[in-house]
């Protein structure tokens, strides 16, 4: 599964499916591929023979993907491998996103499904297991001034310790109503 934020259907099936099916044809044993491009997500499946490991298999599509991906572009996210047998298949795949208009983002709503739907589902009697993928994942961007750097008598390595020593995951709260989900 291959991300690109903001890509419509048609240049993810053109610039990112069709170039790693290309590339996954090439694998040994592989019985089939196919894809499914939709609104800034790709999601290419290889079927491979039943002798070939599932972790062969999951090695192949790994190094078939490093050789593809720098034709893939360039704002893309890191893709994700998933390795799925018959005997792991899902029963049921969800696909949650904010209605058109609402002013959660999708990194809101990842953070809502890893969070509350995950844990929802997991209480449920017999269900397994539940995976979230997918979705954007809230990330901050430090950006360094050289000239304050020098003025402080600090190196980019300083600053890199501190974020690492302050970086925590701390849970803030979640209030939900029937109207608005607040963080």
């Amino acid at each position: 599964m291959t991300i690109e934020p903001g890509a419509s259907a048609i240049d993810i099936a053109n610039h990112i499916s069709r170039p790693i099916e290309e590339e996954l044809h090439t694998l040994d044993l592989v019985r089939k591929v196919n894809s499914t491009s939709k609104e800034e997500v790709s999601v290419v499946m290889a079927e491979f023979e039943y002798k070939k490991g599932l972790d062969a298999a999951s090695v192949d599509v790994s190094n078939a993907l490093n050789r593809v991906i720098t034709r893939l572009p360039s704002d893309i996210l890191p893709p994700q491998v998933y390795k799925i047998s018959d005997a792991i298949q899902p029963v049921m795949v969800i696909a949650v996103r904010p209605r058109d208009g609402h002013p959660l983002s999708l990194a809101q709503i990842r953070q809502i499904a890893d969070n509350e739907l995950k844990d929802d589902l997991l209480n449920i009697p017999g269900v397994a297991d539940v995976d979230v993928f997918g979705g954007y994942q809230r990330e901050v961007r430090v950006e360094v001034d050289p000239v304050a750097l020098d003025r402080y008598g600090l190196s980019v390595s300083d600053v890199s310790q501190a974020v690492s020593g302050k970086n925590r995951n701390i849970p803030a709260g979640l209030l939900i109503d029937k109207k608005t989900i607040s963080f």
